[in-house]
């Protein structure tokens, strides 16, 4: 490929990423959350900056600052040879809707960094259908943020993430243990 076609494509995907990614935190800075599940916005920013969550078709069904579900449809980017949900698609949505409840805590402030130190997750049924993975911890997300910002330490918190099936089973519970700080 000619350099000059190299530099000029990867010049124009830097500038769609970094439009892309104003609009989408613009979105989570004005509270307009409820636009998120439905919107071509976030398909394109998972695109460009998440591409394996796009690949995998990951959506959110719900989000405010309380709750966060999202979906990962049965399809077949996700699913092993023995025709059940791939556990590391699993944990990527689990990731997820812990993930999208401490942006929306941490509100475009960029002096505030964030870490996924561990991840533990159980699994209890065969996963053969969609599932939604469901994260109520979004207070206590944003009192960690708080903390966080306002020591200037580093702040860990354990956020769970379960996963149900269709008939409404838990098939995954995920426990992501993310670390907070101040950004220097």
């Amino acid at each position: 490929m000619n350099l000059k076609l190299r530099l000029f494509l990867q010049h124009t995907y830097l500038i769609a990423s970094s439009l892309i990614n104003n609009i989408f935190l613009t979105m989570i800075k004005n509270k307009t959350l409820s636009q998120l599940k439905k919107s071509w916005k976030f398909r394109a920013y998972l695109l460009l900056k998440l591409p394996l969550a796009w690949i995998m078709g990951l959506r959110i069904k719900e989000i405010d600052e309380s709750k966060c579900i999202t979906i990962l449809p049965f399809k077949r980017f996700n699913y092993n040879p023995f025709k059940s949900m791939y556990f590391a698609t699993q944990i990527a949505a689990a990731e997820l809707s812990t993930g999208l409840l401490m942006l929306v805590a941490i509100d475009q402030r960029k002096e505030v960094s964030m870490l996924v130190k561990k991840v533990e997750a159980s699994f209890s049924k065969k996963a053969v259908t969609d599932i939604e993975f469901v994260c109520g911890q979004g207070f206590l997300i944003s009192d960690a943020v708080k903390n966080a910002i306002e020591s200037g330490d580093s702040v860990s918190i354990v956020a769970y993430s379960k996963g149900l099936d269709k008939s409404g089973d838990e098939v995954c519970a995920a426990f992501i243990t993310w670390s907070i700080k101040r950004s220097k």
